[in-house]
C-alpha cells in the first residue's frame, strides 16, 4: 500500500495464493482473505499525494489451487484480491486480478477494482473469480464520499463462471463517480450453458 508518496513499477506481481500438497489424496489450496485477520493481495494508493505509476503486466492474486493427488485432487478455495485507491490516482497498463478456485469442489473468492474519491486508469483490466464448482465475485466500485471517484478503462474482461453454479459480476458507480469500461465483456456462467446461450 502507498500512502502519501509516489511509486512506479514494471510487471508488479502480488500475490496471496495457496496451493495444496500432492501424493495420495491432493491437499487443499487457500487463498488470503481478510476474516479475522487483514490478509489477500492488495496493491492500494490511499491519501492525498499518492500516485502509483503500473508499467507492463500487473498480477494481483489470491487463486487457491487444490493439490494433484494420485487418488484424489484437492479443492481449492479463492482468496481476496483488488486494486484500491482512495483519495489517490493508480495509472496502470495491464491489469489481472485472480481469485480463482482450481481442481476439486472449491468457490472462487473476491476480485475487485475499487475507487473511492480517487482515480483509477488502465490499458486493459482483467478480473476473474472462477471456481471449479462456485464462481466467486468480482465486483467493480466506485465510490463517492466527498468529490466522487472516477475510473477509466480501455477494455474491460470479468468473469465469475463456476461448474456447477455461477457467481457475481457486479458494478457500483455511485452518484458523483464515472465509469468507462471502453470494450467490455461481463460473464457469469454456471455448469453447462445450453446451445447458443452465454451467461452475464
Amino acid at each position: 500500500a502507498n500512502q502519501g508518496g509516489t511509486i512506479t513499477a514494471h510487471n508488479l506481481t502480488a500475490s496471496a495464493s495457496g496451493e495444496g500438497s500432492t501424493g495420495l489424496n491432493g491437499g487443499d489450496g487457500y487463498g488470503a482473505y481478510p476474516s479475522e485477520i487483514f490478509a489477500g493481495a492488495f496493491v492500494e494508493a490511499i491519501g492525498a499525494g499518492s500516485a502509483i505509476t503500473l508499467t507492463g503486466l500487473t498480477t494481483i492474486e489470491a487463486r487457491g489451487e487444490g493439490g494433484v493427488g494420485t487418488s484424489t485432487d484437492g479443492s481449492g478455495s479463492g482468496g481476496y484480491a483488488t486494486l484500491y485507491a482512495e483519495d489517490a490516482s493508480i495509472d496502470a497498463e495491464d491489469v489481472l486480478v485472480d481469485a480463482s478456485a482450481v481442481l476439486g469442489s472449491g468457490s472462487g473468492g473476491f476480485a475487485g477494482i475499487e475507487v473511492y474519491d480517487g482515480t483509477i486508469t488502465a490499458e486493459a483490466a482483467t478480473l476473474v473469480s472462477n471456481g471449479a464448482s462456485e464462481g466467486g465475485e468480482v465486483r467493480i466500485r466506485v465510490e463517492t464520499t466527498e468529490v466522487g471517484g472516477s475510473l477509466a478503462l480501455a477494455s474491460l474482461n470479468a468473469t465469475a463462471n463456476g461448474g456447477d453454479a455461477a457467481g457475481d459480476v457486479l458494478v457500483d458507480v455511485a452518484a458523483g463517480s464515472t465509469a468507462d469500461f471502453g470494450n467490455a465483456t461481463l460473464t457469469s456462467n454456471g455448469g453447462v450453458p445450453l446451445s447458443g446461450e452465454d451467461g452475464i
